[in-house]
């Protein structure tokens, strides 16, 4: 049996989407503590990356060692984590432009919860977000993605 090139790099890749592509019912192990020792701020970029953690939700500044204050942070990456809900710390990182949090398990965005940033861009794919509660008060110009 003789297959076209074209046949074997589409079985290639329907292989990869299967065997590599996360499940949305993926078991996630969760944890009330925050720990901001596993978050990373770079000072220099003003970034805040807590990717990949138990966290349920965003640690505060004052958890969070290293080089800068991160409540200058202009953008969190909280990425593939136990994000369930935006109480106030979010509050405490007032410079935030960028917020990206990717597949976490956000069900609802309360009322006025992002109307004291000025927010550029906010990822929030990958989540189960059923109920967004006026909470883009004060923005003009959002880009969803």
């Amino acid at each position: 049996m003789r297959y076209l090139s074209s046949q074997v790099f589409l079985g290639l890749v329907l292989e990869f989407l299967i065997s590599y592509t996360p499940s949305a019912s993926r078991i996630k192990h969760c944890s009330n503590k925050t720990n901001g020792q596993n978050c990373k701020f770079d000072h220099r970029h003003n970034i805040l990356w807590c990717d990949s953690t138990t966290f349920t939700s965003l640690p505060p500044p004052n958890e969070i060692h290293g080089e800068g204050d991160p409540r200058y942070a202009e953008t969190i990456y909280l990425n593939s984590s136990c994000q369930q809900n935006f109480r106030g710390v979010l509050r405490q990182y007032a410079h935030v432009k960028q917020l990206n949090y990717d597949d976490n398990m956000i069900q609802t965005i309360p009322k006025s919860c992002f109307s004291h940033l000025h927010l550029d861009e906010l990822i929030l794919s990958r989540n189960s977000i059923s109920t967004i509660n006026s909470a883009f008060n004060g923005n003009t110009y959002l880009l969803l993605m």
